[in-house]
């Protein structure tokens, strides 16, 4: 069978659960042997997360941050990036941004030449809804981005519904849901009395929501129950929660702790604690909310809307931005707990996230990509 080429694009300068998710679909793509694959990025992590098969291409510049989608208008970069993909003859095209702003510079070379354009995106929230500064006036530029893309993968239903406020109704859309982190699940842990409870991720309160902890460290410190809070991670807000510890007087109740390796946080879901504490107001799909559940620890996590995709039991679920009830949920997680319905809660929610399943999936969804009106083989 003759392979299909097919290139994938991220200018994104940071690494993160984005661009692992990228390079897996890509390294899946590449290992099927039914295509062959060219990641063209600027994050230089990329090189060793890809998969042998996959060929590599660094990009000579990256996407501007802050407000990419004000200052990635350029021409040196549209130029820059349509070289590229001359260059590289491409007939697919799959930009992996963040969010709508980005990928800006490929994009618009992309159309300019023709080329079948493709976007893997994981966040569909707008500007205005994540708290973004000049949000307004970026997601007005950005309704001129969305009708550019001939197809989009999402990785849940509240991605896709979020996304189709903004594209034609007749615009396909794929899902393939956020593969499991490790390759084994541990035993159930029954959480005892004396807890030990982290948060993972970027310190920024506008999407994390690491704010909450410190007051609610204080009032768990009033009920007399043992729970210890460990911040992981970095963000421009860590001053900012570093002076809520000290002004709730809950220092020996709360670390922050830096960014750690995966290995190191398998061990920590693993050896150290008791559960995972997930206060966030939106997220794509927390990949480590499944990383805690493999390792056999249950997450508290804030109800936002993309929770409903996972039907979580109510024990492990608060009200957000309520206080009284995360303080609840938390302190009576021993009593709550039911093994059954963590069991139960894991199986489902494995069943279509397994190596191999992440593998059928992304085949299936690229198989079913409409094939380029023309080939582009350009002069």
């Amino acid at each position: 069978m003759m392979r299909r080429n097919i290139h994938f694009y991220s200018d994104s300068t940071e690494w993160g659960g984005q661009e692992v998710l990228a390079a897996r679909i890509a390294s899946a793509l590449a290992d099927s042997n039914l295509w062959n694959v060219t990641f063209l990025y600027s994050c230089s992590q990329f090189n060793s997360a890809l998969s042998p098969e996959v060929i590599r291409g660094h990009l000579p510049y990256a996407a501007s941050t802050p407000f990419p989608i004000l200052r990635d208008r350029i021409p040196v970069k549209k130029a820059k990036a349509k070289q590229i993909l001359l260059e590289q003859k491409i007939q697919i095209l799959v930009v992996c941004p963040g969010n709508i702003e980005r990928c800006l510079p490929a994009i618009y070379a992309a159309k300019e030449l023709g080329i079948h354009l493709v976007s893997y995106i994981p966040m569909c929230y707008t500007q205005v809804e994540t708290g973004a500064k000049l949000g307004h006036l970026r997601d007005w530029m950005a309704l001129s981005i969305y009708p550019l893309i001939d197809e989009w993968i999402v990785n849940s239903n509240t991605q896709e519904y979020l996304l189709r406020r903004f594209i034609a109704k007749e615009t396909p859309v794929y899902q393939i849901p956020n593969p499991l982190a490790f390759e084994t699940s541990q035993p159930a842990k029954v959480p005892n009395r004396k807890m030990h409870v982290a948060t993972i991720g970027r310190i920024y309160f506008a999407q994390k929501g690491q704010d909450i902890i410190p007051p609610l460290a204080r009032e768990i410190k009033k009920t007399g129950t043992p729970i210890q809070f460990s911040i992981i991670g970095k963000g421009p807000h860590q001053n900012k929660l570093e002076r809520l510890i000290e002004h709730f007087q809950v220092s020996e109740q709360v670390d922050i702790r830096s960014w750690i390796p995966s290995e190191e946080i398998q061990h920590l879901l693993q050896e150290e604690l008791t559960a995972l504490f997930i206060p966030s107001h939106f997220e794509s799909g927390p990949i480590v909310l499944f990383e805690a559940l493999q390792c056999g620890i249950p997450a508290i996590i804030a109800d936002a809307d993309y929770v409903k995709d996972y039907q979580l039991p109510h024990w492990m679920v608060y009200k957000k931005n309520n206080l009284a009830d995360a303080v609840d949920k938390l302190c009576h997680l021993p009593e709550n707990w039911i093994e059954a319905e963590f069991n139960e809660m894991r199986n489902r929610l494995f069943s279509n996230r397994t190596d191999t399943a992440f593998r059928d999936i992304v085949a299936t969804v690229f198989k079913s990509l409409t094939p380029p009106k023309r080939r582009f083989f350009p002069s």
